[in-house]
């Protein structure tokens, strides 16, 4: 059985970024169009566009294309336009033709990500004690396709150094990892005293309740948090948790792609 979350993100592969839940009608253009496209030419559904090149826009041949593929698949709309339903039958149908051929058919491989997630980093700031907890974030973070940069080759005499700062300054979302040892930290303290020059958007991960009588309380205190972390944020029971920092994530990134 499929994962929910991957098939979500897949299926965002054929949307507009601006109107996740949108339907798309021919003249639309992005990265999301190009995969469409590229969608129909691997399940063999390109008749009308075939002659066409690889585009970033939804032209009348690939709608004309897709309806013939909403027919053939039994949709319940037969129109040409891509909305959430066609979204999900592409995608279905896509790992259904991957189970049939070869192992390590990935066909999701030349579509292009419509987010450009892989653009721009957030910065994680955190103490000595709290590096496995930061791994394991890391490691959920790229897999939704976000990057989430530490400084795990830094030494510690380094570790305010002008590449931090540059870190900083260049992240579009600042995460503290808040643990009693991270609060006490003068290098915590200064990593966000800069964020926070810079207008940063910082979110507080709460690893363990740390209170309010510390030096970081005035800025953790003013920026918005998502509840305390579970101890294994990939457990089922983490799903609500794991939506709301994958959205704080998508929302940092998006203002960052706008600017």
């Amino acid at each position: 059985m499929t994962d929910p979350e991957f098939l979500a993100d897949r299926i965002r592969y054929f949307a507009d970024p601006a109107a996740p839940q949108g339907t798309l009608n021919p003249g639309a253009r992005g990265d999301h169009c190009r995969n469409i496209q590229l969608a129909l030419m691997i399940l063999g559904f390109d008749e009308n566009a075939r002659h066409e090149p690889l585009g970033d826009q939804f032209t009348p041949n690939i709608s004309a294309d897709l309806k013939r593929f909403q027919a053939a698949r039994g949709h319940t709309s037969i129109d040409g336009l891509c909305g959430p339903g066609t979204r999900a039958l592409l995608v279905n149908t896509l790992l259904e033709r991957a189970e049939a051929k070869a192992a390590g058919f990935d066909p999701f491989a030349r579509m292009q990500d419509p987010e450009r997630r892989a653009e721009g980093s957030a910065f994680i700031s955190y103490a000595r004690a709290g590096r496995h907890e930061v791994a394991r974030l890391c490691r959920l973070t790229q897999s939704w396709g976000y990057d989430a940069w530490y400084d795990a080759d830094i030494s510690g005499g380094e570790r305010f150094s002008q590449t931090l700062m540059q870190r900083i300054e260049a992240a579009y979302l600042v995460l503290v990892f808040e643990t009693a040892a991270a609060v006490t930290s003068e290098w915590v303290r200064r990593e966000l005293e800069c964020a926070e020059a810079a207008g940063k958007r910082i979110l507080p991960i709460e690893i363990e309740p740390v209170g309010t009588d510390h030096a970081l309380a005035g800025i953790l205190m003013s920026h918005h948090r998502i509840g305390p972390a579970p101890a294994d944020l990939e457990a089922p029971g983490s799903a609500a948790y794991r939506a709301a920092l994958r959205q704080a994530f998508r929302d940092a990134h998006r203002q960052h792609i706008a600017h």
